[in-house]
């Protein structure tokens, strides 16, 4: 399953991506989001990615990040959240997921 997050990645939008997540959580394929389309992020959004980590690593469950914009990049490590810390597999030269 992929989950697209919004380009507006913030406390306005996150119930929506907070539902797919429960979606995902609850099959059995991997969750791969998509951070490419992300332009702005807030503190709700990176605490809701850490949250995530944390009920899919305690159900065994796998969730990575398949690609991410710079914006991501910069925005998320302010939070505390690193993209490496949705790495799931071998990475490109640009540190984006091949799977």
């Amino acid at each position: 399953m992929e989950i697209r997050l919004p380009s507006d990645f913030t406390i306005y939008s996150i119930e929506e991506v907070l539902e797919q997540l429960k979606e995902g959580l609850s099959l059995e394929e991997p969750v791969v989001l998509d951070a490419s389309g992300v332009r702005d992020m807030d503190g709700c959004a990176v605490q809701l990615l850490l949250s995530a980590i944390k009920s899919f690593a305690q159900e065994g469950k796998e969730l990575r990040l398949g690609s991410w914009s710079e914006e991501f990049e910069l925005i998320a490590p302010l939070g505390g959240l690193s993209p490496s810390d949705l790495a799931g597999g071998e990475m490109d030269e640009n540190g984006h997921d091949r799977r």
